[in-house]
Formats: C-alpha cells, sequence, structure tokens
C-alpha cells in the first residue's frame, strides 16, 4: 500500500498539470493553448498519431482535470475529445482530410501551443511568427524613441557646449559645430570643434583652455601654464590620446 501511494505521489510530483486551455479557430486553421503550472518539455514528449478519420495527440507526463469532448464544427475538424490515458492526456480530432500538426517554437516552457490546419494549407503553420512579428514591430517602435530621445539629449547639450565657447572664447555661436567631446574628470571636458573651416580643441569647465593657443608648446606646457595638477595631467593626456 505504501508502495502504491509513493508511484501516485511521485508521477504528480514530476507530471505537469493543465490549469487552463483556449481554442482559437478558423475556416483554415486551429489554435489550442494550454496554460501550465509547471514547465513541460516539449522535446521527446508529444506523440502525434494519425489514421484515417482522425488524429490523436498524446502528451507524456501531462493532465488535465476532467475528460471532455467539444464540438468544433469546422469544415476540417468535427470533435476533440480530452482525456487521461495513466500520466497521459490524449487529444483526439475527428477530421475526414489529411491534417498538419505544428508546435509553437517559442521557448515559454509554462505554454504550450499546437495548430492543426489541412495539409494543403500549410503556409500558416507557423504559430511563433505571429507573435514574433509584434515583437519585431514593438521593438522597432522602442528602438526609433530611443533614437529621438539620444538624438534629442545629443542636440541639446551640443547647444550647451556651443554657448560655453561662444561666451569664453568670444566666438559666433552659429558658426560652431560641435565635432566630439569627452568627458576629463567631473569637472571638465575635452572639445573638437569646427569654426570657419579650421580645427579647434578646448578644456572648458574647471579650466578653459584653447589649446590651439599653444599648438607650437606640448599640451604639458599648456595644462602646467593654466595650473593643472600633475596627476590631473596624467589622466587628460590619456583620454586626449584616445580621443
Amino acid at each position: 500500500m505504501k508502495k502504491i501511494f509513493f508511484i501516485i505521489f511521485s508521477i504528480n510530483l514530476f507530471a505537469s498539470n493543465v490549469i487552463d486551455y483556449s481554442l482559437i479557430r478558423s475556416e483554415d486553421k486551429l489554435d489550442l493553448i494550454f496554460k501550465l503550472d509547471s514547465p513541460y518539455d516539449k522535446n521527446n514528449n508529444i506523440k502525434v498519431f494519425k489514421e484515417k478519420d482522425f488524429v490523436a495527440l498524446v502528451f507524456k507526463d501531462m493532465l488535465i482535470s476532467e475528460s471532455s469532448k467539444i464540438p468544433l464544427n469546422l469544415p476540417f475538424i468535427g470533435d476533440m475529445y480530452m482525456y487521461l490515458l495513466d500520466t497521459n492526456t490524449v487529444i483526439k480530432f475527428e477530421s475526414n482530410q489529411k491534417l498538419g500538426v505544428f508546435l509553437d517554437n517559442n521557448n515559454q516552457n509554462f505554454e504550450l501551443k499546437i495548430r492543426l490546419v489541412p495539409e494543403n494549407l500549410v503556409v500558416n503553420s507557423n504559430i511563433s511568427n505571429e507573435k514574433s512579428y509584434f515583437d519585431y514591430f514593438f521593438a522597432f517602435i522602442a528602438i526609433v524613441v530611443l533614437l529621438f530621445f539620444v538624438i534629442r539629449y545629443k542636440k541639446k547639450k551640443y547647444a550647451e557646449l556651443q554657448n560655453i565657447i561662444s561666451k569664453t572664447f568670444n566666438l559666433n555661436t552659429n558658426r560652431i559645430k560641435i565635432i566630439s567631446y569627452k568627458n576629463l574628470d567631473k569637472y571638465n571636458k575635452f572639445i573638437v570643434v569646427s569654426y570657419d573651416k579650421m580645427i579647434y580643441k578646448f578644456i572648458i569647465g574647471e579650466n578653459n583652455i584653447n589649446l590651439n593657443d599653444s599648438e607650437k608648446n606640448s599640451y604639458i606646457d599648456c595644462f602646467k601654464m593654466n595650473y593643472i595638477k600633475e596627476n590631473a595631467l596624467n589622466s587628460y593626456k590619456e583620454k586626449i590620446s584616445k580621443l
């Protein structure tokens, strides 16, 4: 007796229970969707048997709460039967046509989707593609929105830098074009701009330096003339060299 209880307990422990299911019907396909209480491995656990007047699917270690008969009245399927066979669920579809049976390729182990179509209409057999089209669409919209805010932020940031350079070095704002910039530390930025077809390099922030004024000298001399500390000097040299 104890052995029997142990076997029953073990079976329920390792089987997936069907919490709910739904049917999506149309004239050329039938989708059957199961919601499960635990992950279900689709690989090698589902067997399909095709006979002259029915198609049966056997789901190993998947349990339904009760047997049922559902009239579908579709052009290619009559009734659907669901019942338990030991620890397996059997779903039988009455049909006098050859049916194609397809599983969803998505890895949602708590959800199982099956599609049945007449074999002469297998073009719409891929269930997962329908969802993926929406996924791609929403991903595209998200990327567009993200790019919009990135470009907006970049324009705002460049406008701020243009105004700072204009006021600090007495240049015309409309003729300043930011090429690139890099944070040297939390106080200073290294900026490369185009102005009247010439390239200028600035450090703005705590130290406002026009590096072009010291082209004949090294950056080190320029930094020292502006009283930049030695530890910051080494960091600036490294970051500017990478820009």
